[in-house]
C-alpha cells in the first residue's frame, strides 16, 4: 500500500552540506575514541531553527538502540538537558534513557554509580546532550560549574565521548571551565544561510531538493530566483521556518487535490504562523525589493584541533 503523502510531507528530510558534515564529525568522534587513551568530543552550536535537534534525530535513526530477550544496546544515548542544569537532574534524566526504574531513587553518589554500570552494560558509544545552553543559569547568566565539574569527571571515568550541542552563548560554559574546554576542543557551527555570495546557490539548492521530495504531482520551482528570494525573505535563510511554511503548504495543496505549490497557498501557511506578526507577508504581491527578515551572520571557517593525551592533535574535521 502506498504510503500517505501528508505523512511523507511530515517526513521530508533534506541532508543538505552542513548537516552531512555535523553527522560526519559526530560519527568520527564515536569510531575515533573507540580505544583511545582520551575520548574524543564535540560540541554543536547554532541559532534556533538551523537544524540541531533534526541533525539529533537523524543520527539517532542511523544508530537504533537493539532490544532482544538478553539486553539492551544503545550505541548513541541521546538526553535534553533540563533546564536548570543539575548534577542529580543530568543523573536522572540520562538513567530514564537507559531505563533504570529507579532513576529518581538514590544520593546522587549513588545515581552516578548506577549510570557508570548501566553505560557500559549497554554498550554505549556516543552521548548526545541537547540544550547545553541550560548550562547557563537563565536569571543570572552565571554558567552553573558544579554540573560541568560532573559532566567532565562522567567523561573521563566512563572513557565516552560527548557531543554537546546548544546555542552560541554554549561556549561561555567552555569559556568557564578550562578543563571541560580542553575536551571539547572542536567545535562545529550550523548557521543559517546566506543570501550574499555562493549562499545564495546553496540555498536554492536546498528549496530544489525539498521540491523534489514533496509528494505532489509536479515540481513548484521553490528553488527560482523569484520563489527562492520570498523564502529567504520568510525565513532569513533557517530551515526551520522554509520547512513549516513548505509543509502547511504542501498539506494544503494536497487537501485541495492541487499538483504543486502557488503562491497563495504559501502566503496562506506564512500567515498562520509569521515570524514577525507586524511584517510583510513575502509571498503576496509583487517581490520584496530587499530582505525583510534580518540577514544571516556570514558562515565562519571552521574546526579546530583536538588534542589528546601528550599533546597528540586529533585530523582536522574540516569538510573535503
Amino acid at each position: 500500500m502506498d504510503a500517505d503523502p501528508h505523512q511523507l510531507t511530515e517526513k521530508l528530510f533534506i541532508h543538505h552540506p552542513r548537516m552531512r558534515q555535523a553527522q560526519r564529525m559526530m560519527e568520527r568522534c564515536r569510531t575515533w575514541s573507540q580505544g583511545a587513551q582520551e575520548p574524543y568530543c564535540l560540541l554543536v552550536i547554532g541559532p534556533t531553527g538551523v537544524g540541531k535537534t533534526t541533525l539529533i534525530k537523524d543520527y539517532l535513526k542511523n544508530n537504533p538502540r537493539i532490544d532482544t530477550d538478553v539486553a539492551t544496546t544503545i550505541p548513541v544515548l541521546d538526553a535534553i538537558i533540563p533546564a536548570p542544569a543539575s548534577m542529580k537532574g543530568m543523573a536522572v534524566e540520562l538513567l530514564t534513557k537507559l531505563g533504570d526504574p529507579m532513576a529518581q531513587r538514590g544520593t546522587l553518589n549513588q545515581q552516578t554509580w548506577r549510570l557508570r554500570k548501566l553505560l557500559q552494560a549497554c554498550g554505549v558509544q556516543l552521548i548526545v546532550l541537547d540544550e547545553f545552553n541550560h548550562f547557563i543559569d537563565r536569571d543570572n547568566e552565571r554558567v552553573l560549574r558544579t554540573v560541568a565539574d560532573w559532566l567532565k569527571v562522567l567523561i573521563d571515568t566512563t572513557g565516552i565521548p560527548v557531543v554537546l550541542v546548544g546555542t552560541p552563548n554554549s561556549r561561555s560554559v567552555l569559556d568557564a571551565n578550562e578543563q571541560l574546554r580542553r575536551r571539547f576542543g572542536t567545535q562545529e557551527r550550523l548557521e543559517p544561510f546566506r543570501w550574499e555570495g555562493d549562499g545564495r546557490d546553496h540555498f536554492r539548492r536546498f528549496l530544489k531538493e525539498v521540491d523534489e521530495r514533496l509528494p505532489l504531482p509536479e515540481r513548484s520551482d521553490l528553488d527560482g530566483p523569484d520563489m527562492a528570494f520570498r523564502f529567504f525573505c520568510a525565513s532569513a535563510g533557517t530551515i526551520a521556518p522554509v520547512m513549516k511554511i513548505v509543509r502547511k503548504a504542501a498539506h494544503l495543496a494536497l487537501d485541495a487535490g492541487m499538483a504543486r505549490l502557488e503562491l497563495p497557498l504559501l502566503a496562506r501557511a506564512f500567515a498562520e504562523d509569521p515570524g514577525d506578526p507586524d511584517g510583510p507577508n513575502p509571498f503576496v504581491g509583487a517581490l520584496p525589493g530587499k530582505v525583510v527578515a534580518p540577514s544571516a551572520p556570514p558562515q565562519p571557517a571552521v574546526s579546530k584541533r583536538l588534542k589528546g593525551k601528550g599533546g597528540n592533535e586529533m585530523p582536522s574535521f574540516a569538510a573535503s
